[in-house]
């Protein structure tokens, strides 16, 4: 089965598609979480200090994440050094969780939740690349309510990532989140199954194929090793 890297803009919907795919049957594999946990380590926090100064560290010593992102989103520069010392880091655990869930689970289809998934070049290193997409104002309204956000620093973060037209440039599938929810898990449960569907016929027609060519090998051994009598 596929590894999928799954992705889209801010508030475009992607946790839901990405919850009701391991609703399905999927293994989804959380970038988002994994960064967070790198994030808490005390050599990550010590870099992102020296860029960002004391105020990125709370008094409790945990990372401020509203004060880092706050920067990150104003600041291209800042944003790419942050992503220099995440990504790689993530990158290593997703593939030990691909690695992990393939041994323990058979063969499922995994879901890579990745938000960068493009940026961090993570997209070369999956099957297929899907794209939830939403119209612009529907997202500004959902990042405003869900992070406390104005309109404007809403739409700031939404203009610091790809574009859609960048983003969709990259797809094997679109998902549209236009309508309403119950609309768009539908479109996600016809997606998976018909995922399953191909991927299981495409190992079908391949172990058919292996079989047909060890027939035709072990003939010709046979042929070979006749004439030689």
């Amino acid at each position: 089965m596929p590894v999928i890297g799954l992705t889209g803009g801010i508030a475009s919907g992607k946790s839901t598609v990405a919850q009701r795919l391991t609703h399905d049957g999927a293994i989804c594999i959380d970038a988002d979480r994994i960064s967070r946990e790198m994030t808490e380590t005390v050599e990550v926090k010590r870099r992102i200090a020296e860029t960002f100064g004391s105020k990125a560290i709370g008094e409790d010593g945990e990372l401020d994440r509203a004060y880092v992102a706050r920067r990150i989103f104003a600041n291209p520069d800042e944003r790419a050094f942050l992503n220099a010392i995440i990504h790689p880091l993530v990158i290593d655990e997703m593939k030990r969780k691909t690695a992990e869930a393939k041994q323990s689970h058979g063969d499922p289809v995994i879901i890579w939740d990745v938000p960068l998934v493009i940026e961090s070049g993570m997209h070369t290193m999956c099957d297929e690349v899907w794209v939830v997409t939403c119209p612009r104002d529907i997202r500004e309204a959902r990042a405003s309510q869900r992070d406390g956000l104005s309109r404007e620093a809403a739409g700031q973060r939404i203009d610091a990532q790809l574009s859609d037209i960048q983003r969709n440039a990259y797809a094997d599938v679109l998902i549209k989140n236009d309508g309403t929810r119950e609309e768009l898990l539908a479109r996600v449960d016809e997606l998976y199954d018909n995922t399953v569907r191909k991927y299981e016929k495409n190992r079908t027609q391949n172990t058919l194929c292996d079989t047909a060519i060890r027939v035709i090998i072990c003939g010709l051994c046979e042929q070979q090793s006749a004439e030689y009598e």
